[in-house]
Protein backbone atom coordinates (compact mmCIF):
# COMPACT_ATOMS: atom_id res chain seq x y z
CA UNK A 1 0.00 0.00 0.00
CA UNK A 2 3.07 2.14 0.86
CA UNK A 3 4.83 1.63 -2.70
CA UNK A 4 1.49 2.69 -4.29
CA UNK A 5 1.00 5.91 -2.02
CA UNK A 6 2.70 9.25 -3.19
CA UNK A 7 0.70 11.69 -2.92
CA UNK A 8 2.12 15.76 -2.09
CA UNK A 9 -0.31 18.34 -0.79
CA UNK A 10 0.75 22.21 -1.49
CA UNK A 11 0.93 24.31 0.93
CA UNK A 12 1.90 21.83 3.54
CA UNK A 13 1.65 24.93 5.57
CA UNK A 14 -0.97 27.71 5.55
CA UNK A 15 -1.19 30.85 7.87
CA UNK A 16 -3.69 32.77 7.63
CA UNK A 17 -5.38 35.98 9.39
CA UNK A 18 -8.91 36.45 10.61
CA UNK A 19 -11.02 38.60 12.55
CA UNK A 20 -14.01 36.71 14.93
CA UNK A 21 -16.96 36.19 13.35
CA UNK A 22 -15.64 35.98 9.78
CA UNK A 23 -14.87 33.43 7.26
CA UNK A 24 -11.76 32.87 5.50
CA UNK A 25 -11.18 30.88 2.53
CA UNK A 26 -8.14 28.65 0.79
CA UNK A 27 -7.35 26.62 -1.25
CA UNK A 28 -4.83 22.80 -1.07
CA UNK A 29 -3.42 21.39 -4.28
CA UNK A 30 -3.63 17.62 -3.64
CA UNK A 31 -1.37 15.84 -6.63
CA UNK A 32 -1.30 12.34 -6.90
CA UNK A 33 2.11 11.12 -8.42
CA UNK A 34 1.00 7.07 -8.65
CA UNK A 35 0.63 5.65 -11.75
CA UNK A 36 -2.92 4.35 -10.62
CA UNK A 37 -6.13 6.10 -9.40
CA UNK A 38 -7.20 6.16 -5.63
CA UNK A 39 -9.82 8.23 -3.76
CA UNK A 40 -8.85 10.00 -0.91
CA UNK A 41 -10.15 10.84 2.47
CA UNK A 42 -10.56 14.50 3.81
CA UNK A 43 -10.79 15.17 6.95
CA UNK A 44 -8.80 18.00 10.17
CA UNK A 45 -7.58 16.70 13.25
CA UNK A 46 -5.74 18.44 16.17
CA UNK A 47 -1.91 18.49 16.75
CA UNK A 48 0.45 19.04 19.44
CA UNK A 49 4.21 19.17 18.98
CA UNK A 50 6.44 17.88 21.28
CA UNK A 51 10.18 19.42 22.54
CA UNK A 52 11.60 16.89 20.59
CA UNK A 53 9.29 17.45 17.62
CA UNK A 54 7.46 14.89 17.67
CA UNK A 55 3.44 15.14 16.42
CA UNK A 56 0.68 13.98 18.39
CA UNK A 57 -2.57 14.11 16.64
CA UNK A 58 -6.04 13.91 18.73
CA UNK A 59 -9.48 14.57 17.62
CA UNK A 60 -11.56 17.97 16.43
CA UNK A 61 -11.53 19.92 19.35
CA UNK A 62 -9.19 17.98 22.19
CA UNK A 63 -7.16 21.47 22.19
CA UNK A 64 -8.14 24.49 23.34
CA UNK A 65 -6.31 26.18 20.93
CA UNK A 66 -7.54 23.98 18.22
CA UNK A 67 -9.31 25.51 15.09
CA UNK A 68 -10.24 22.21 13.14
CA UNK A 69 -14.20 22.10 14.39
CA UNK A 70 -13.62 25.83 12.54
CA UNK A 71 -12.96 24.17 8.87
CA UNK A 72 -15.35 23.12 6.05
CA UNK A 73 -15.16 21.18 3.18
CA UNK A 74 -17.10 21.31 -0.30
CA UNK A 75 -16.46 17.25 -0.24
CA UNK A 76 -15.33 14.58 2.18
CA UNK A 77 -13.51 12.08 -0.61
CA UNK A 78 -11.85 12.98 -3.36
CA UNK A 79 -11.03 10.09 -6.32
CA UNK A 80 -8.24 11.19 -8.06
CA UNK A 81 -6.47 9.63 -11.42
CA UNK A 82 -3.31 8.51 -12.44
CA UNK A 83 -0.81 11.53 -12.04
CA UNK A 84 -3.52 14.05 -11.85
CA UNK A 85 -4.04 17.16 -9.32
CA UNK A 86 -6.75 18.46 -7.37
CA UNK A 87 -7.69 21.72 -5.36
CA UNK A 88 -9.62 21.57 -2.38
CA UNK A 89 -11.39 24.68 -1.06
CA UNK A 90 -11.79 25.32 2.50
CA UNK A 91 -14.14 27.80 4.40
CA UNK A 92 -12.67 28.34 7.87
CA UNK A 93 -15.86 29.87 9.82
CA UNK A 94 -13.98 31.91 12.93
CA UNK A 95 -16.63 32.29 15.55
CA UNK A 96 -17.61 35.66 17.26
CA UNK A 97 -16.20 34.61 20.75
CA UNK A 98 -13.06 33.23 19.45
CA UNK A 99 -9.99 34.09 21.84
CA UNK A 100 -7.26 36.17 20.34
CA UNK A 101 -3.99 34.60 19.14
CA UNK A 102 -2.88 31.36 17.35
CA UNK A 103 -5.44 28.86 16.66
CA UNK A 104 -4.37 25.24 14.67
CA UNK A 105 -5.32 22.47 12.69
CA UNK A 106 -4.03 19.53 10.42
CA UNK A 107 -6.02 18.60 7.39
CA UNK A 108 -5.42 14.66 6.40
CA UNK A 109 -5.52 13.25 2.74
CA UNK A 110 -5.48 9.35 3.64
CA UNK A 111 -5.88 6.97 1.05
CA UNK A 112 -9.28 5.05 0.81
CA UNK A 113 -8.66 1.41 1.21
CA UNK A 114 -9.65 -0.42 -1.60
CA UNK A 115 -11.21 -4.26 -0.98
CA UNK A 116 -8.33 -6.14 -2.52
CA UNK A 117 -5.94 -4.29 -0.41
CA UNK A 118 -7.95 -4.68 2.82
CA UNK A 119 -8.11 -8.29 2.20
CA UNK A 120 -3.94 -8.92 1.53
CA UNK A 121 -3.52 -7.22 5.31
CA UNK A 122 -3.35 -3.67 4.69
CA UNK A 123 -5.07 -2.40 7.65
CA UNK A 124 -2.96 1.13 7.91
CA UNK A 125 -4.06 3.63 5.39
CA UNK A 126 -0.84 6.42 4.38
CA UNK A 127 -1.57 9.87 4.84
CA UNK A 128 -0.54 13.48 4.41
CA UNK A 129 -1.18 16.69 6.27
CA UNK A 130 -1.40 20.48 5.97
CA UNK A 131 -1.01 22.33 8.70
CA UNK A 132 -3.60 25.65 9.17
CA UNK A 133 -2.65 28.26 11.19
CA UNK A 134 -4.67 30.80 12.34
CA UNK A 135 -4.00 34.56 14.17
CA UNK A 136 -6.93 36.07 15.55
CA UNK A 137 -6.35 39.28 16.19
CA UNK A 138 -6.25 41.15 19.75
CA UNK A 139 -4.46 41.25 22.45
CA UNK A 140 -1.14 39.17 20.80
CA UNK A 141 1.72 37.85 23.05
CA UNK A 142 5.04 36.95 20.67
CA UNK A 143 7.70 35.78 22.69
CA UNK A 144 10.33 33.65 22.61
CA UNK A 145 12.58 32.39 25.17
CA UNK A 146 15.59 30.39 25.28
CA UNK A 147 16.09 27.81 27.93
CA UNK A 148 18.89 25.94 27.67
CA UNK A 149 21.83 25.58 25.45
CA UNK A 150 24.37 22.43 25.66
CA UNK A 151 27.11 20.62 23.44
CA UNK A 152 27.26 17.00 23.81
CA UNK A 153 30.85 17.17 23.47
CA UNK A 154 34.15 17.16 25.20
CA UNK A 155 37.80 18.77 24.62
CA UNK A 156 39.68 15.75 24.08
CA UNK A 157 37.00 14.54 21.25
CA UNK A 158 38.19 17.03 18.94
CA UNK A 159 41.64 15.62 18.74
CA UNK A 160 40.77 11.67 18.33
CA UNK A 161 40.90 10.56 14.66
CA UNK A 162 38.72 11.70 11.93
CA UNK A 163 35.84 10.11 11.68
CA UNK A 164 35.53 11.07 8.23
CA UNK A 165 39.27 9.76 7.78
CA UNK A 166 39.84 13.68 6.56
CA UNK A 167 42.30 15.99 7.36
CA UNK A 168 41.09 19.52 8.81
CA UNK A 169 39.51 20.83 12.40
CA UNK A 170 37.76 19.78 14.30
CA UNK A 171 38.08 16.31 13.21
CA UNK A 172 35.02 14.84 15.50
CA UNK A 173 31.19 16.51 14.66
CA UNK A 174 29.74 17.68 17.78
CA UNK A 175 25.85 17.52 18.93
CA UNK A 176 24.25 20.85 20.01
CA UNK A 177 21.02 20.97 21.94
CA UNK A 178 19.12 24.25 21.95
CA UNK A 179 15.55 24.44 23.48
CA UNK A 180 13.62 27.54 23.32
CA UNK A 181 10.25 28.07 24.63
CA UNK A 182 7.06 29.53 23.42
CA UNK A 183 4.99 31.79 26.41
CA UNK A 184 2.96 33.69 24.56
CA UNK A 185 -0.53 32.52 22.88
CA UNK A 186 0.54 32.50 18.94
CA UNK A 187 3.36 30.87 16.97
CA UNK A 188 6.85 32.16 16.33
CA UNK A 189 9.53 31.42 13.68
CA UNK A 190 12.56 31.13 15.14
CA UNK A 191 16.41 30.96 13.39
CA UNK A 192 19.10 30.44 15.06
CA UNK A 193 22.97 31.13 14.71
CA UNK A 194 26.13 30.06 16.43
CA UNK A 195 29.27 31.70 16.50
CA UNK A 196 32.84 30.24 17.36
CA UNK A 197 35.82 31.83 18.80
CA UNK A 198 38.86 30.12 19.45
CA UNK A 199 39.48 30.43 22.95
CA UNK A 200 43.35 30.88 22.44
CA UNK A 201 42.92 33.11 19.87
Amino acid sequence: SAQSFDLTVLPAKNEITADPGTTSELSITVRNHAPQAMDIKVYPMDYYITPDNQFVFEEPGHYTYSCATWLRFDRETISMGPNSEAQLPVRVEIPPDAEPGGHYAVVFFEKVLTPEEIATGAQLAPRVGALILLTVPGEIVREGVIRSFSVESDFLSLWGPSQAKKEGFPVRSLRYRLEVENPGNVHITVKAFMSYRPSLG
